[in-house]
């Protein structure tokens, strides 16, 4: 084989050791921000997961004090799945009642955080 073409094949060979290291650092970096992603999704999944039954279960018991209706709600409490509920029912006028519900929830920020939400409801006399 003559010099020229060595140099030729020389020129026109493989990857150099440096290329191939750049190159798994790049596919590296790639994978561990997929990695990261998963991760962040995993976590808000898990809480948009705990919101939505925490907020199933206020609508449930709120849809069960306003089925009872005008007159037949008193103040009180429950639990439910561990969430502390409790309601207080002040008349406002001859015909509107006002339903305030306060919910104990943890926080999803903090494991021994709390916080508590509240909800103003009304209830109508019925017309005749």
């Amino acid at each position: 084989m003559s010099a020229t073409r060595r140099s030729r094949a020389g020129a026109w060979g493989g990857q150099s050791l440096v290329e191939l290291l750049v190159a798994i650092v790049v596919l590296s970096i790639g994978l561990l921000a997929l990695a990261a992603g998963a991760g962040v999704a995993l976590r808000d999944m898990s809480s948009s997961r705990r919101d939505f039954a925490y907020w199933g279960d206020v609508q449930q018991v709120a849809d069960s004090l306003l089925g009872r209706g005008w007159n037949n709600v008193a103040t009180g409490s429950t639990t439910v799945r561990g969430r502390a509920i409790s309601w207080t029912v002040t008349t406002e006028t001859a015909s509107r009642q006002r339903l305030n519900i306060s919910v104990t929830r943890s926080l999803a920020t903090s494991r021994t955080g709390t916080a508590t939400d509240a909800l103003v409801l009304y209830l109508a006399k019925p017309t005749t």
